[in-house]
């Protein structure tokens, strides 16, 4: 799932401190069985919780993440940013992999770049600038019920963020709640 896609390359399950003296004197605190035959203790830590960990790391990665991104800003819960993540999809683009293709209808969902970088083209021609983290693609076509007006391209090895429409949706009717509640009102005269 998403999670695989936080931890960074080369990184172990023991915390924060994966040094190598850390890693040296991991052992020293690995329980030992007791000197009794048949006897073995409980493991202090089960492979579930390890997962469980992991998982709520990753989540907290992708919750931070979502926040530094102006589209999804409006969505102030919690629980419908953890519901965001748990229902997108990740997708791998490699350099010169066309996403999105110019003049096509848009589809069921919209791109957020993670990592790597895209570039928006027009009849062939690259445009500026260079699409890198956090940027959002493919909305504009949805919203606009039109086909898409630019192709985006992979410049480098791409991860992507899949949201579904239906999300893009949420967020909009969030943007016109927000907007309304800060219309002023006039009564009378």
């Amino acid at each position: 799932g998403f999670e695989d896609f936080f931890i960074e390359e080369g990184e172990e399950d023991m915390g924060d401190d994966t040094s190598q003296e850390a890693r040296s004197h991991a052992s020293d605190d690995v329980r030992k069985p007791p000197d009794e035959p048949g006897r073995q203790l409980e493991p202090l830590v089960t492979q579930e919780e390890v997962e469980e960990a992991r998982l709520e790391r990753s989540k907290e990665q992708m919750d931070e993440f979502l926040q530094s991104i102006p589209l999804f800003e409006v969505v102030s819960e919690r629980k419908d940013r953890d519901l965001m993540v748990k229902e997108l999809q990740v997708k791998i683009a490699t350099p010169g992999e066309v996403v999105i293709s110019q003049g096509d209808n848009p589809n069921d969902h919209f791109y957020v770049l993670y990592r790597g970088t895209m570039v928006h083209s027009a009849n062939g021609e690259d445009r500026d600038p260079v699409l890198g983290p956090g940027a959002v693609f493919g909305e504009d076509a949805i919203l606009a019920e039109t086909k898409y007006e630019t192709s985006v391209r992979a410049v480098s090895m791409c991860t992507l963020l899949i949201f579904a429409v239906e999300q893009l949706f949420f967020i909009r009717t969030l943007l016109e709640a927000e907007e309304r509640r800060r219309t002023p009102v006039y009564i009378g005269k």
